[in-house]
């Protein structure tokens, strides 16, 4: 990126991605499982990554772990003693019982790697639901380079990539909305998608009138799909200025 100084910034970014050679995505979409993917550590050809199964039984996260040791793109998956943790309203939320994998996988299909050779830094574990990586991430850049370092990836990777926020990484903003109206406006056409369905269908009723995977189904998305985008439509118009989302107390997820 050639930009000058004074045209570039720190940008908080949150892509959804799509490509071919991921082992995770065809576990996830296969399985129902969501997959959060915690930072990769490339060894040569081989990128080496701690991965949280999430899943409705045990029983599930099992079908998920074969499912991943079948992959043609891993080498080794070993399952280690450290429980799984999460925060407090995200997407795990949806699952009962979590599995800590260590995972070693070609580096070619490192989605990781793309992204930090052209300078994005993770931010937060990625979320892997249906076919669908979810990833938040930070950069120092023009805005008019990014879009290029995108187009860079998808050519790389054949990867579907749609960029759903991009933000300056401050904890001020003076446009922020003041009124519920204006809140939803700021949602992405899917996160806005999602809440608006969740509400029709009687979602937040008491008892409630539908489940997330029916509205998912409705909408043609997997489950843990949908929930993203219902989880983060949430997020944004209950606190968008309080950042309890990142700040809450973790908690172990029974195993």
């Amino acid at each position: 990126m050639d930009a000058s100084s004074t045209d570039r910034e720190l940008l908080e970014v949150e892509l959804e991605l799509y490509h071919p050679d991921c082992w995770a995505s065809p576990v996830a979409e296969e399985t129902e499982a969501l997959l959060l993917g915690h930072q990769p550590v490339e060894t040569g050809d081989i990128v080496v990554e701690r991965v949280s199964v999430y899943g409705d039984s045990p029983r599930h996260i099992d079908e998920a772990i074969e499912e991943s040791r079948a992959s043609p793109f891993v080498k080794t998956l070993r399952t280690v003693e450290s429980s799984a943790r999460h925060t407090e309203g995200t997407l795990t939320d949806a699952y009962h019982y979590a599995r800590d994998l260590v995972v070693e996988y070609q580096t070619g299909v490192s989605m990781g790697s793309s992204l930090a050779s052209r300078g994005f830094i993770q931010d937060g574990p990625f979320y892997v639901g249906g076919n669908t990586e979810t990833w938040q991430l930070l950069i120092h850049a023009d805005r008019s380079d990014l879009g290029q370092a995108l187009d860079s990836i998808r050519d790389e990777h054949e990867a579907d990539i749609t960029l759903t926020q991009v933000s300056p990484a401050t904890s001020a903003r003076a446009d922020r909305p003041q009124s519920i109206r204006e809140y939803q406006d700021v949602l992405t056409p899917r996160q806005r998608e999602a809440l608006d369905l969740a509400r029709q269908r009687g979602y937040y009723e008491w008892p409630r009138e539908t489940t997330t995977r029916e509205l998912a189904a409705e909408l043609d998305i997997g489950k843990t799909t949908f929930l993203h985008h219902l989880r983060t439509a949430e997020a944004r118009l209950l606190a968008p200025d309080s950042g309890a989302e990142s700040d809450a107390n973790e908690r172990t997820i029974p195993r």
